[in-house]
């Protein structure tokens, strides 16, 4: 049907090319949810440290009541 590479290359390129525009979407979709998910996660760090902090900040004060 298609002897010639030109005719063969004029078909396949433009879907591979769209296949390939495609992939880049995609990576750079997961690319951005993953960066958002590492600033969900450090912010959850963040508020933890804080946390422990005052907890043990409270320990302390509870400690100094009962000596």
């Amino acid at each position: 049907m298609y002897d010639n590479q030109r005719d063969i290359e004029v078909i396949v390129n433009p879907v591979i090319n769209n296949v390939d525009t495609q992939l880049q979407a995609q990576l750079q979709a997961q690319f951005e949810a993953q960066a958002q998910l590492q600033a969900q996660l450090q912010a959850q760090f963040e508020a933890q440290t804080q946390f422990q902090a005052q907890f043990i900040a409270q320990l302390q004060k509870i400690i100094v009541l009962l000596s």
